[in-house]
């Protein structure tokens, strides 16, 4: 069946997708497949349009601050072995009931359930 690759946090180790801040004179697809790269190691074609948005508070310097995440699917086309924060995060392949009891931010829940039932599922 179709899986969804999930990796921990840096700090509390909770299951999440890649994410991160865009670079310079980076789009969102791009930004997407670089941080799926550094933080779970695979390599592959981002959709061209996001799949939607979640959003979630992050500590930053000891204070909340919202976060809006775009989160765009991508058919992975190579999976590393070793890449750049293989030694601080662990990421797993995840069935749809799996990621939904894995996954502590209900917005993220939502839209991985979303993702499941949706048509926008991409075959291997």
């Amino acid at each position: 069946g179709v899986e969804i690759l999930l990796v921990t946090s840096r700090g509390r180790k909770h299951w999440l997708l890649p994410k991160g801040w865009l670079e310079e004179r980076e789009s969102p697809s791009q930004g997407a497949a670089r941080e799926a790269a550094e933080e779970s190691g695979v390599v592959g074609t981002v959709s061209a349009s996001e799949f939607g948005r979640y959003v979630y508070i992050k500590n930053v310097s000891r204070r909340p601050r919202y976060c809006e995440v775009s989160v765009f699917s991508l058919r992975v086309e190579r999976i590393s072995g070793k890449w750049k924060e293989s030694r601080q995060r662990t990421r797993k392949w995840m069935s749809r009931e799996e990621a939904l009891i894995s996954v502590k931010e209900s917005d993220l829940r939502t839209l991985i359930a979303a993702f499941f039932d949706s048509d926008n599922l991409v075959a291997a």
